[in-house]
């Protein structure tokens, strides 16, 4: 009998020790004025160039290498041109904001490729929904931890318009036709 309580003793003080040395997950929110998304394109005419800092988005990290969740939003009217108003209501008409006010990110996974003291490079794989189609990607970041808690998260990709059901935007009567590529480049600050 007193074996048996030993070895319940034991167990409970074993989980509770490993339990205890589990690093419990640390939630991250984004900063929106250290941080950016820009999307970068051409044209007929000359390239252009749209940059938002209204992103929402928080991030659930383990380890400081493992992200459990994380949602990235940015308000589709909030990515404004260089060059104008004019070029904002062209594109923001082809994402159908009316209907789709967002462009969200889900991660579903990541991997980390490389770590050294400074922070890491990975990958993030999830599902990117643009203008209501949403299509699975996988993302190449580059992670800075720096001081006060916070991390940076810098990466750049890019998309086809096509694949997301956006007809490349035209103007003057068609005159002006813009690229199918664009290249989304952000640099996103987090803070614990």
């Amino acid at each position: 009998m007193k074996t048996n309580r030993k070895l319940v003793l034991f167990a409970i003080i074993a989980l509770t020790m490993s339990f205890s040395s589990m690093k419990a997950e640390d939630t991250y929110n984004i900063v929106p004025a250290m941080s950016s998304i820009q999307v970068l394109g051409t044209s007929t005419l000359h390239a252009w160039k749209m940059n938002s800092n209204s992103i929402i988005s928080t991030a659930k990290v383990n380890n400081n290498t493992q992200i459990v969740s994380s949602v990235f939003q940015v308000a589709t009217n909030s990515l404004k041109s260089t060059e104008g108003s004019m070029m904002d209501n062209i594109a923001h008409k082809a994402m159908k904001m009316k209907n789709f006010p967002a462009i969200i990110f889900t991660i579903q996974s990541d991997k980390v490729n490389a770590t050294n003291k400074t922070g890491f490079e990975g990958t993030v794989t999830g599902n990117l929904m643009i203008a209501g189609v949403s299509k699975p990607i996988s993302i190449p970041v580059n992670v800075t931890y720096l001081v006060n808690n916070m991390i940076k998260v810098e990466g750049n990709q890019p998309l086809k318009m096509t694949d997301f059901g956006i007809k490349p935007p035209t103007a003057m009567f068609g005159a002006i036709k813009s690229g199918d590529e664009v290249h989304v480049a952000f640099l996103l600050v987090f803070k614990k």
